[in-house]
């Protein structure tokens, strides 16, 4: 997208050029209509955090680091840890350990792979996103990040803390992540026009490790084959697949852009203001159809 200014005259702009906060309800609808327009291109994705200080990283990512270093979710390691060649060995070790030793895709999933041409491995992963309470393993998660082409969708999950089985209303302020795919150029990994699958990308990574190389900038996952999901449908999902563990997605777009002759930004984070709850949530209802809890989870029992 352009690198653009707000529109609304008491939208607050950090240091971080990023960062945009309204002052109202009102102004972040403004805001977000704003940046959307500024997308080029392909529509833009859309991610929303019901806590603000969240990082863009995944739940398998931020497992490892309080398994490994004791940090919380929005806590970023130091230079020291990040830089280390012990830390990058040991939270890709542990994503090897789950995806190539402890967790991998069931026999149905192999023949459905060989038969109809679907990444079993991507289907697995895709599969333990949306329904997490499945993953039976003590490393949680995917190095995947759910985003989605819908932006009241992405606007639900800022406004709520929300997976299967449970919704919360945020404390405090939100966010929603507005990602211009088209700015961020080599996003799709394709051989020959089509899409390569989540194992082909692993070995990639184990051959880069195994060189001293960097793992690339995240990728776009939306396999044209997938097994058909009620609810992805519904939350219209897309992943991002977290490459360099070390970082999360914003430290690595901003690094990304810095290196890109063009004038643009690949993401714009805008913040949901605190005591806006309830206007968002009214604003949700009032749609068509109403983004509701059971809306987006359908196959939950009541």
């Amino acid at each position: 997208m352009k690198k653009i200014s707000p529109v609304c005259a008491n939208t607050v702009v950090s240091s971080d050029p990023h960062v945009w906060k309204p002052a109202n309800f009102e102004d972040f609808l403004i805001e977000l209509e704003h940046i959307i327009v500024a997308c080029s291109g392909q529509k833009p994705l859309f991610r929303g955090h019901a806590e603000s200080k969240w990082l863009l990283e995944s739940t398998f990512v931020r497992n490892c680091k309080k398994i490994l270093i004791d940090l919380e979710p929005h806590t970023i390691p130091s230079d020291e840890v990040r830089g280390s060649v012990e830390y990058h060995q040991a939270i890709f070790g542990l994503l090897l350990l789950k995806y190539d030793v402890l967790v991998k895709p069931s026999q149905e999933l192999k023949i459905l792979e060989r038969n109809q041409g679907i990444d079993a491995l991507f289907e697995l992963m895709k599969r333990l996103q949306q329904y997490p309470e499945e993953d039976r393993c003590a490393l949680k998660g995917t190095f995947f990040l759910d985003w989605t082409k819908k932006k009241n969708v992405g606007l639900y999950f800022a406004n709520f803390d929300a997976n299967r089985g449970y919704i919360k209303i945020r404390k405090n302020e939100g966010a929603l992540f507005i990602c211009d795919q088209t700015a961020n150029r080599k996003t799709f990994m394709r051989r020959n026009g089509e899409p390569i699958r989540v194992q082909e990308i692993i070995d990639r990574m184990i051959k880069a490790q195994n060189e001293t190389r960097p793992f690339g900038c995240p990728l776009l996952f939306y396999p044209p084959k997938q097994i058909l999901s009620i609810q992805a449908n519904r939350q219209d999902a897309i992943y991002w697949a977290q490459m360099d563990l070390r970082y999360d997605l914003e430290n690595i777009w901003k690094l990304k852009e810095k290196d890109k002759k063009e004038d643009e930004y690949i993401f714009i984070k805008l913040i949901l203001p605190d005591r806006t709850q309830k206007e968002c949530e009214d604003y949700l209802n009032s749609q068509s159809p109403p983004i509701t809890h059971c809306h987006l989870f359908p196959e939950e029992r009541n």
